[in-house]
């Protein structure tokens, strides 16, 4: 009985605070049109592009569709416009034009059509009689256009993402290697268990668990 007051009492507690926070706009605050500039000289305290590089991202992108579609690996789950790459790769000289005419409109104006930018969640078994969510992976079925435009926008980025993220990343960035934070690991804590050093700790979290809560 107990209990079932308190739970009676934190879901009222609970209900009056949503509530009040609704009826008093002052505490949420109110939308402004007006933000603040960001401070150029702490900008330029750090790491920032050159001028070269500034304007070799912002250069024409018509023969980097080109060599994208011939990039592009085939056989792949179908998005929404259900067009495979091979459509496009077979029947190029018929769809070049209205192609290019999309994917340099992104480009130049920054927006993106919703025909091309759909995506369908599609969920993937992880084992062969799955029973659980956590048996399932999700995967993000893109249009074949947004693909392209993804990858002209990656091949850009990896030429310059060297040199604006730390070499203390070495994930995800070409000519760089997971490994070497393990093997640096390895070496950090194989002394842990000598004698005679100060108080240390290491925490270990298991990333594959995190996914699943």
């Amino acid at each position: 009985m107990r209990g079932t007051l308190e739970n009676k009492w934190r879901s009222s507690l609970i209900g009056w605070k949503i509530s009040s926070y609704h009826s008093s706009p002052s505490l949420l605050g109110a939308a402004t049109n007006i933000l603040p500039c960001p401070n150029d000289e702490v900008i330029k305290q750090g790491i920032f592009l050159s001028r070269i590089q500034q304007l070799d991202l912002i250069r024409d992108v018509t023969a980097e569709v080109m060599v994208a579609i011939k990039s592009m690996y085939t056989d792949k789950a179908l998005g929404v416009d259900g067009f495979p790459i091979e459509f496009f790769t077979q029947h190029w000289d018929e769809v070049k034009d209205d192609v290019l005419a999309d994917v340099l409109d992104f480009f130049r104006t920054g927006k993106m059509n919703r025909a091309i930018n759909c995506t369908t969640i599609t969920l993937i078994p992880k084992v062969p009689s799955p029973t659980q969510v956590k048996d399932y992976g999700p995967i993000a079925c893109c249009t074949t256009l947004c693909k392209r435009i993804t990858k002209v926008l990656s091949g850009r980025i990896k030429t310059i993402i060297s040199d604006l993220v730390g070499g203390s990343q070495s994930a995800f960035i070409e000519v760089r290697s997971i490994t070497d934070s393990i093997l640096f690991t390895h070496e950090l804590f194989k002394g842990y268990t000598r004698k005679g050093i100060s108080a240390r700790c290491m925490l270990k979290v298991i990333l594959g668990r995190l996914m699943t809560l």
